[in-house]
């Protein structure tokens, strides 16, 4: 504690009051801190964690707008806007439409995932697992398409359950319809 305070030029008793911020932000995604020493930690499922990482980055970006920009600077390793359009383009392929402001949330997501498997922190399948929905085939076929996309670029594997939670953030942003261009026959097919 004491060199991050010199670093940082603030004092050992303020990063104190920081980690008590931290431990009470990190209580919500089941998450805990630790620190001993010059050594600071946290703990807890994986899946947590890259909630709070999405958490942290919407919060630091909250009085601005969180662009496909701001994302690659963040993670300027991976080509952010190149998993944007292998992720429009499977959707488009499928006749679905993703707005904007969802791709951002779906690529910054993904970014996380494929980050933290980069450097072998995997959602494991034995992690407790929630009760969703079935999904339909051809959302599973979208899913899987774009993960093995996304597998071969980055050499990484999803887990199963890293499978099924992209495909629920897939199919939670995804709209069957392009409302830029809705008609009435549109809405006749889509609602019957």
């Amino acid at each position: 504690i004491y060199d991050l305070s010199e670093e940082i030029f603030v004092s050992a008793a303020t990063i104190r009051r920081d980690i008590q911020v931290m431990n009470s932000i990190c209580a919500n995604f089941q998450i805990t801190v630790a620190y001993n020493s010059d050594q600071l930690s946290l703990s807890g499922k994986e899946k947590n964690l890259r909630h709070l990482l999405n958490y942290i980055y919407c919060t630091e970006y909250e009085s601005q707008e969180l662009t496909m920009s701001k994302i690659q600077e963040l993670y300027p390793q991976y080509d952010a806007f190149r998993i944007k359009k292998i992720i429009e383009k499977s959707c488009l392929e499928q006749h679905y439409m993703i707005n904007g402001l969802s791709s951002v949330d779906i690529v910054l997501d993904t970014l996380i995932a494929i980050d933290r498997m980069k450097h072998s922190f995997l959602v494991e399948d034995n992690e407790q697992k929630e009760a969703f929905p079935a999904f339909q085939y051809h959302e599973l076929l979208l899913s899987q398409k774009i993960i093995g996309e996304l597998e071969k670029l980055y050499d990484i594997h999803y887990t199963a359950l890293e499978t099924e939670q992209f495909t629920i953030l897939l199919c939670s942003h995804l709209l069957k319809i392009d409302y830029q261009k809705i008609s009435l026959n549109n809405l006749e097919k889509m609602v019957g």
